[in-house]
Protein backbone atom coordinates (compact mmCIF):
# COMPACT_ATOMS: atom_id res chain seq x y z
CA UNK A 1 0.00 0.00 0.00
CA UNK A 2 2.67 2.18 0.95
CA UNK A 3 5.18 1.55 -2.45
CA UNK A 4 1.60 2.32 -4.24
CA UNK A 5 0.87 5.50 -2.54
CA UNK A 6 5.26 6.26 -3.21
CA UNK A 7 4.83 5.07 -6.91
CA UNK A 8 1.29 7.51 -7.39
CA UNK A 9 3.31 10.49 -5.71
CA UNK A 10 5.91 9.99 -8.17
CA UNK A 11 3.70 9.90 -11.08
CA UNK A 12 1.89 13.01 -9.63
CA UNK A 13 5.05 14.97 -9.53
CA UNK A 14 6.43 14.26 -13.06
CA UNK A 15 2.63 14.55 -14.30
CA UNK A 16 3.19 18.23 -12.82
CA UNK A 17 5.90 18.91 -15.00
CA UNK A 18 6.28 21.21 -17.31
CA UNK A 19 6.40 19.93 -21.31
CA UNK A 20 10.40 21.29 -20.85
CA UNK A 21 10.96 19.85 -17.69
CA UNK A 22 9.86 16.95 -18.54
CA UNK A 23 12.14 16.63 -21.85
CA UNK A 24 14.86 17.34 -19.63
CA UNK A 25 13.81 14.69 -17.27
CA UNK A 26 13.66 12.03 -20.05
CA UNK A 27 17.35 13.09 -21.78
CA UNK A 28 18.86 13.11 -18.01
CA UNK A 29 17.14 9.81 -17.65
CA UNK A 30 18.68 8.15 -20.56
CA UNK A 31 22.28 9.86 -20.16
CA UNK A 32 22.47 8.00 -16.56
CA UNK A 33 21.11 5.04 -18.29
CA UNK A 34 23.93 4.84 -20.75
CA UNK A 35 26.58 5.47 -17.83
CA UNK A 36 25.27 2.82 -15.60
CA UNK A 37 25.75 0.11 -18.71
CA UNK A 38 29.04 1.81 -19.60
CA UNK A 39 30.19 0.80 -15.38
CA UNK A 40 27.99 -2.55 -15.51
CA UNK A 41 30.37 -3.50 -18.85
CA UNK A 42 33.45 -2.00 -16.85
CA UNK A 43 32.92 -4.23 -13.58
CA UNK A 44 31.98 -7.32 -15.52
CA UNK A 45 34.24 -7.83 -18.35
CA UNK A 46 37.86 -9.04 -17.00
CA UNK A 47 39.56 -8.18 -20.28
CA UNK A 48 38.66 -4.08 -19.05
CA UNK A 49 38.21 -3.59 -23.50
CA UNK A 50 35.54 -0.97 -23.58
CA UNK A 51 35.32 1.81 -25.86
CA UNK A 52 32.15 4.05 -26.50
CA UNK A 53 33.45 5.95 -29.49
CA UNK A 54 30.48 8.52 -30.41
CA UNK A 55 30.62 10.62 -33.41
CA UNK A 56 29.06 13.71 -32.82
CA UNK A 57 28.39 15.06 -36.36
CA UNK A 58 27.17 11.75 -37.78
CA UNK A 59 25.29 11.04 -34.88
CA UNK A 60 23.23 14.53 -35.48
CA UNK A 61 23.21 14.16 -39.20
CA UNK A 62 22.50 10.44 -39.10
CA UNK A 63 19.43 10.82 -36.82
CA UNK A 64 18.18 13.76 -38.90
CA UNK A 65 18.20 11.39 -41.78
CA UNK A 66 16.69 8.31 -40.11
CA UNK A 67 14.29 10.79 -38.52
CA UNK A 68 13.00 11.91 -41.82
CA UNK A 69 12.77 8.21 -43.59
CA UNK A 70 10.54 7.29 -39.86
CA UNK A 71 8.95 10.66 -40.64
CA UNK A 72 8.21 9.97 -44.54
CA UNK A 73 6.05 6.83 -44.36
CA UNK A 74 4.36 7.81 -40.69
CA UNK A 75 2.86 11.23 -41.69
CA UNK A 76 0.44 9.33 -44.24
CA UNK A 77 -0.24 6.87 -42.32
CA UNK A 78 -1.33 8.79 -39.55
CA UNK A 79 -3.19 10.84 -41.39
CA UNK A 80 -5.24 7.86 -43.09
CA UNK A 81 -5.70 6.18 -39.80
CA UNK A 82 -7.25 9.25 -37.54
CA UNK A 83 -9.29 10.14 -39.89
CA UNK A 84 -10.80 6.52 -41.68
CA UNK A 85 -10.19 4.67 -38.21
CA UNK A 86 -8.24 1.43 -38.64
CA UNK A 87 -4.67 1.06 -39.63
CA UNK A 88 -4.02 0.73 -43.44
CA UNK A 89 -1.31 -1.94 -44.16
CA UNK A 90 -1.37 -1.57 -47.71
CA UNK A 91 0.35 2.15 -46.81
CA UNK A 92 3.84 0.54 -46.59
CA UNK A 93 2.72 -1.25 -50.60
CA UNK A 94 1.72 2.89 -51.69
CA UNK A 95 5.50 3.38 -50.89
CA UNK A 96 6.80 0.60 -52.47
CA UNK A 97 4.67 2.13 -55.78
CA UNK A 98 5.74 5.32 -55.46
CA UNK A 99 9.60 4.13 -55.25
CA UNK A 100 9.10 1.54 -57.91
CA UNK A 101 7.73 5.05 -60.21
CA UNK A 102 10.42 6.54 -59.74
CA UNK A 103 12.51 3.75 -61.18
CA UNK A 104 10.44 3.34 -64.26
CA UNK A 105 10.89 6.62 -65.22
CA UNK A 106 14.72 6.50 -65.14
CA UNK A 107 14.45 3.45 -67.41
CA UNK A 108 12.03 4.87 -69.74
CA UNK A 109 14.19 7.90 -70.37
CA UNK A 110 10.73 10.17 -70.44
CA UNK A 111 11.92 12.62 -68.22
CA UNK A 112 15.76 12.47 -68.87
CA UNK A 113 17.90 12.45 -66.00
CA UNK A 114 19.59 14.80 -63.04
CA UNK A 115 17.27 17.26 -60.97
CA UNK A 116 14.18 17.14 -63.90
CA UNK A 117 14.21 13.55 -63.27
CA UNK A 118 14.16 13.74 -59.49
CA UNK A 119 11.47 16.43 -59.00
CA UNK A 120 9.59 15.17 -61.52
CA UNK A 121 9.45 11.34 -60.28
CA UNK A 122 8.58 13.10 -56.78
CA UNK A 123 5.25 14.94 -58.08
CA UNK A 124 4.92 12.05 -60.77
CA UNK A 125 4.88 9.61 -57.89
CA UNK A 126 2.32 12.11 -55.74
CA UNK A 127 0.29 11.87 -58.08
CA UNK A 128 0.16 8.06 -59.38
CA UNK A 129 0.30 6.52 -56.00
CA UNK A 130 -2.75 9.64 -54.55
CA UNK A 131 -4.97 8.22 -57.41
CA UNK A 132 -4.01 4.71 -56.26
CA UNK A 133 -4.81 5.09 -52.66
CA UNK A 134 -8.19 6.34 -54.08
CA UNK A 135 -8.72 3.74 -56.37
CA UNK A 136 -8.08 1.29 -53.50
CA UNK A 137 -10.32 2.85 -51.37
CA UNK A 138 -13.69 3.04 -53.98
CA UNK A 139 -13.13 -0.46 -55.29
CA UNK A 140 -12.32 -1.96 -51.65
CA UNK A 141 -12.97 0.03 -48.40
CA UNK A 142 -15.28 2.29 -49.33
CA UNK A 143 -18.23 -0.17 -50.01
CA UNK A 144 -16.90 -1.90 -46.45
CA UNK A 145 -17.65 1.48 -45.10
CA UNK A 146 -21.08 1.23 -46.26
CA UNK A 147 -21.88 -1.67 -45.08
CA UNK A 148 -20.54 -0.32 -41.53
CA UNK A 149 -17.98 -3.25 -41.59
CA UNK A 150 -15.69 -3.27 -38.37
CA UNK A 151 -12.49 -1.98 -37.27
CA UNK A 152 -11.25 -5.44 -37.47
CA UNK A 153 -12.59 -6.32 -40.78
CA UNK A 154 -11.45 -3.31 -42.58
CA UNK A 155 -7.44 -3.77 -41.24
CA UNK A 156 -7.91 -7.32 -42.61
CA UNK A 157 -9.08 -6.15 -45.49
CA UNK A 158 -5.92 -3.37 -45.74
CA UNK A 159 -3.54 -6.57 -45.02
CA UNK A 160 -5.17 -8.68 -47.76
CA UNK A 161 -4.97 -5.50 -49.74
CA UNK A 162 -1.13 -5.28 -49.16
CA UNK A 163 -0.62 -8.98 -50.44
CA UNK A 164 -2.05 -7.96 -53.56
CA UNK A 165 -0.27 -4.40 -54.35
CA UNK A 166 3.28 -6.39 -53.36
CA UNK A 167 2.02 -9.51 -55.92
CA UNK A 168 1.40 -7.09 -58.75
CA UNK A 169 4.66 -5.20 -58.09
CA UNK A 170 6.52 -8.72 -57.90
CA UNK A 171 5.10 -9.51 -61.01
CA UNK A 172 6.11 -6.39 -63.41
CA UNK A 173 9.68 -5.48 -61.53
CA UNK A 174 10.74 -9.10 -59.73
CA UNK A 175 12.21 -9.32 -56.96
CA UNK A 176 15.90 -8.60 -57.41
CA UNK A 177 17.53 -5.33 -55.63
CA UNK A 178 16.72 -1.65 -57.38
CA UNK A 179 17.45 1.65 -57.11
CA UNK A 180 16.28 5.15 -58.21
CA UNK A 181 19.78 7.27 -58.99
CA UNK A 182 19.24 9.98 -60.88
CA UNK A 183 22.75 11.79 -61.85
CA UNK A 184 22.20 15.36 -59.87
CA UNK A 185 25.43 17.71 -58.47
CA UNK A 186 26.14 15.60 -55.64
CA UNK A 187 29.45 14.21 -53.31
CA UNK A 188 31.17 14.56 -50.08
CA UNK A 189 31.13 17.27 -47.97
CA UNK A 190 33.70 17.64 -44.58
CA UNK A 191 32.67 19.15 -41.77
CA UNK A 192 34.46 20.05 -38.92
CA UNK A 193 33.68 17.17 -36.38
CA UNK A 194 34.79 15.86 -33.18
CA UNK A 195 34.89 12.08 -31.51
CA UNK A 196 33.83 11.17 -28.11
CA UNK A 197 35.77 8.24 -26.44
CA UNK A 198 34.88 6.64 -23.35
CA UNK A 199 36.85 3.64 -22.26
CA UNK A 200 37.94 1.96 -19.15
CA UNK A 201 41.14 4.21 -18.66
CA UNK A 202 39.18 7.35 -18.86
CA UNK A 203 35.72 7.47 -17.39
CA UNK A 204 35.31 10.76 -18.56
CA UNK A 205 34.76 12.18 -22.30
CA UNK A 206 37.90 12.15 -24.19
CA UNK A 207 37.20 14.52 -27.20
CA UNK A 208 39.26 13.44 -30.94
CA UNK A 209 38.64 16.22 -33.21
CA UNK A 210 38.78 15.57 -37.46
CA UNK A 211 36.84 15.90 -39.82
CA UNK A 212 33.66 14.03 -41.42
CA UNK A 213 32.33 13.34 -44.55
CA UNK A 214 28.80 13.54 -45.66
CA UNK A 215 26.36 12.88 -49.00
CA UNK A 216 24.73 15.56 -49.91
CA UNK A 217 22.37 13.26 -51.30
CA UNK A 218 21.07 12.66 -48.04
CA UNK A 219 20.94 15.97 -47.03
CA UNK A 220 18.62 16.92 -49.88
CA UNK A 221 15.78 14.43 -49.04
CA UNK A 222 16.12 15.17 -45.34
CA UNK A 223 14.95 19.08 -46.25
CA UNK A 224 12.70 17.88 -48.82
CA UNK A 225 11.04 15.23 -46.69
CA UNK A 226 10.71 17.71 -43.81
CA UNK A 227 9.03 20.37 -46.51
CA UNK A 228 6.74 18.25 -47.41
CA UNK A 229 5.51 17.45 -43.83
CA UNK A 230 5.44 21.27 -43.10
CA UNK A 231 3.12 21.28 -46.63
CA UNK A 232 0.33 19.00 -45.31
CA UNK A 233 0.10 20.28 -41.74
CA UNK A 234 0.19 23.62 -43.35
CA UNK A 235 -2.86 22.15 -45.31
CA UNK A 236 -4.27 20.49 -42.59
CA UNK A 237 -4.09 23.96 -40.41
CA UNK A 238 -5.15 26.74 -43.23
CA UNK A 239 -7.13 25.37 -45.73
CA UNK A 240 -11.02 24.89 -45.99
CA UNK A 241 -10.46 21.30 -46.85
CA UNK A 242 -7.42 21.08 -44.06
CA UNK A 243 -10.32 22.11 -41.66
CA UNK A 244 -13.13 19.99 -42.96
CA UNK A 245 -10.54 16.45 -42.62
CA UNK A 246 -9.78 17.60 -38.80
CA UNK A 247 -13.17 18.32 -38.18
CA UNK A 248 -13.73 14.98 -39.71
CA UNK A 249 -11.09 13.11 -38.00
CA UNK A 250 -12.69 14.28 -34.51
CA UNK A 251 -16.36 13.38 -35.85
CA UNK A 252 -17.33 12.33 -38.40
CA UNK A 253 -21.34 12.00 -37.72
CA UNK A 254 -21.36 15.68 -36.89
CA UNK A 255 -19.47 16.83 -39.64
CA UNK A 256 -21.80 15.28 -41.77
CA UNK A 257 -24.75 17.26 -40.00
CA UNK A 258 -22.79 20.30 -40.52
CA UNK A 259 -22.67 20.58 -44.08
CA UNK A 260 -19.44 18.08 -44.93
CA UNK A 261 -19.16 16.05 -47.72
CA UNK A 262 -17.16 12.96 -45.68
CA UNK A 263 -16.49 11.05 -48.42
CA UNK A 264 -15.04 13.69 -50.46
CA UNK A 265 -12.92 14.65 -47.70
CA UNK A 266 -12.20 10.65 -47.34
CA UNK A 267 -10.88 10.57 -50.92
CA UNK A 268 -8.73 13.90 -50.34
CA UNK A 269 -7.22 11.82 -47.06
CA UNK A 270 -6.37 8.79 -49.04
CA UNK A 271 -5.39 11.18 -51.90
CA UNK A 272 -2.92 13.01 -49.88
CA UNK A 273 -2.00 10.00 -47.39
CA UNK A 274 -0.89 7.79 -50.12
CA UNK A 275 1.04 10.61 -52.37
CA UNK A 276 3.16 10.98 -49.07
CA UNK A 277 3.88 7.34 -49.28
CA UNK A 278 4.53 7.32 -52.76
CA UNK A 279 7.12 10.44 -52.34
CA UNK A 280 8.84 8.48 -49.21
CA UNK A 281 9.49 5.60 -51.73
CA UNK A 282 11.65 7.90 -54.25
CA UNK A 283 13.47 8.82 -51.32
CA UNK A 284 13.86 5.10 -49.93
CA UNK A 285 14.74 4.17 -53.56
CA UNK A 286 17.95 6.62 -53.76
CA UNK A 287 18.66 6.31 -50.65
CA UNK A 288 18.46 2.70 -49.86
CA UNK A 289 18.23 -0.69 -51.57
CA UNK A 290 15.12 -1.17 -53.30
CA UNK A 291 12.55 -3.91 -53.81
CA UNK A 292 9.15 -5.00 -53.02
CA UNK A 293 9.15 -6.17 -49.85
CA UNK A 294 11.32 -2.73 -48.97
CA UNK A 295 7.68 -1.39 -47.53
CA UNK A 296 7.40 -4.38 -44.80
CA UNK A 297 10.37 -3.58 -43.55
CA UNK A 298 9.76 0.23 -42.73
CA UNK A 299 6.30 -0.37 -41.61
CA UNK A 300 6.88 -1.53 -38.40
CA UNK A 301 8.64 1.74 -37.37
CA UNK A 302 6.33 3.40 -39.05
CA UNK A 303 3.65 2.53 -36.73
CA UNK A 304 5.96 3.10 -33.67
CA UNK A 305 6.07 6.33 -34.80
CA UNK A 306 2.24 7.51 -35.07
CA UNK A 307 2.03 5.34 -31.86
CA UNK A 308 4.68 7.47 -30.22
CA UNK A 309 3.74 10.67 -31.26
CA UNK A 310 -0.34 10.06 -31.09
CA UNK A 311 -2.44 8.92 -34.07
CA UNK A 312 -3.21 11.83 -35.66
CA UNK A 313 -1.04 14.17 -34.57
CA UNK A 314 1.27 15.75 -37.12
CA UNK A 315 3.41 17.66 -34.73
CA UNK A 316 3.75 14.67 -32.18
CA UNK A 317 4.40 12.10 -35.48
CA UNK A 318 7.28 14.83 -36.54
CA UNK A 319 8.77 14.45 -32.73
CA UNK A 320 8.58 11.29 -32.38
CA UNK A 321 10.40 10.16 -35.32
CA UNK A 322 13.27 12.32 -34.87
CA UNK A 323 13.26 10.88 -31.45
CA UNK A 324 13.26 7.00 -32.43
CA UNK A 325 15.41 8.21 -35.64
CA UNK A 326 18.04 10.01 -33.09
CA UNK A 327 17.71 6.62 -30.56
CA UNK A 328 18.35 4.33 -33.50
CA UNK A 329 21.83 6.21 -34.39
CA UNK A 330 22.99 6.53 -30.60
CA UNK A 331 22.50 3.36 -29.70
CA UNK A 332 25.05 1.96 -32.76
CA UNK A 333 28.19 2.95 -30.55
CA UNK A 334 27.11 1.70 -27.79
CA UNK A 335 26.17 -1.97 -28.91
CA UNK A 336 29.45 -1.50 -31.66
CA UNK A 337 31.08 -1.21 -28.09
CA UNK A 338 29.24 -3.96 -25.85
CA UNK A 339 29.95 -6.23 -28.97
CA UNK A 340 33.67 -5.53 -28.95
CA UNK A 341 34.27 -5.92 -25.00
CA UNK A 342 32.32 -9.03 -24.94
CA UNK A 343 33.48 -10.22 -28.19
CA UNK A 344 30.07 -10.23 -30.16
CA UNK A 345 29.88 -8.50 -33.41
CA UNK A 346 26.38 -9.55 -33.85
CA UNK A 347 25.43 -7.15 -31.06
CA UNK A 348 25.05 -4.39 -33.44
CA UNK A 349 22.21 -6.27 -35.41
CA UNK A 350 20.29 -4.87 -32.63
CA UNK A 351 19.82 -1.53 -33.61
CA UNK A 352 16.49 -1.50 -35.45
CA UNK A 353 15.15 -3.05 -31.83
CA UNK A 354 16.46 -0.19 -29.68
CA UNK A 355 13.82 2.38 -30.94
CA UNK A 356 10.67 0.16 -29.82
CA UNK A 357 12.54 -0.52 -26.25
CA UNK A 358 12.38 3.17 -26.12
CA UNK A 359 8.82 3.50 -27.48
CA UNK A 360 7.82 0.72 -24.46
CA UNK A 361 9.21 2.21 -21.73
CA UNK A 362 7.62 6.02 -22.50
CA UNK A 363 4.33 4.58 -23.14
CA UNK A 364 4.56 3.29 -20.03
CA UNK A 365 4.25 6.59 -18.62
CA UNK A 366 2.23 8.16 -21.46
CA UNK A 367 -0.14 5.40 -23.39
CA UNK A 368 -1.47 8.58 -25.68
CA UNK A 369 1.61 9.45 -26.85
CA UNK A 370 3.37 12.70 -27.31
CA UNK A 371 1.03 14.26 -29.18
CA UNK A 372 -1.32 14.24 -26.41
CA UNK A 373 1.33 14.88 -24.11
CA UNK A 374 1.51 18.21 -25.84
CA UNK A 375 -2.46 18.84 -26.59
CA UNK A 376 -2.47 18.63 -22.50
CA UNK A 377 -0.01 21.40 -22.36
CA UNK A 378 -1.44 23.66 -24.72
CA UNK A 379 -4.38 23.39 -22.97
CA UNK A 380 -3.51 23.99 -19.05
CA UNK A 381 -1.62 26.45 -20.91
CA UNK A 382 -4.62 28.44 -21.85
CA UNK A 383 -6.37 27.73 -18.92
CA UNK A 384 -4.46 29.43 -17.10
CA UNK A 385 -4.32 32.33 -19.37
CA UNK A 386 -8.26 32.44 -19.27
CA UNK A 387 -8.01 32.55 -15.48
CA UNK A 388 -4.90 35.06 -15.36
CA UNK A 389 -7.08 37.25 -17.58
CA UNK A 390 -10.31 36.77 -15.21
CA UNK A 391 -7.56 37.86 -11.72
CA UNK A 392 -7.15 40.86 -13.62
Amino acid sequence: MVESIQEESIRTKFDNLTLMQKAIVGVVLLLFALWVIFVFVILINPNKNVNFRFNIVSILLNGLLWGSMYLALAVGLTLTYKLLGFPNFAHAEFMVIGGFTGIALQRSGLLGDGFGLYFGAIIIAFVFTGIIAIVSDLIVFKPLRQRDASYQTLMITSLGLSLVLRGIVLLIFGNDNQSFSPKIASGFVNLPNFRVDITHDLVIPHPVFGSFPIFSNNFLATVLIILMVFGIYYFLQTTRQGKAMRAVSDNADLAAASGINVERINQISWFIGGGSAGVAGIFYAQLFIFRAETGVIFLLPAFAVIVLGTVGSIVGVFIAAFVLGYIRIISLPILSGLGTAFNRTAYTSLIDVTPFIVLIIVLLFYDKGIGQVIEDARIEQLKAEIQGDEHE
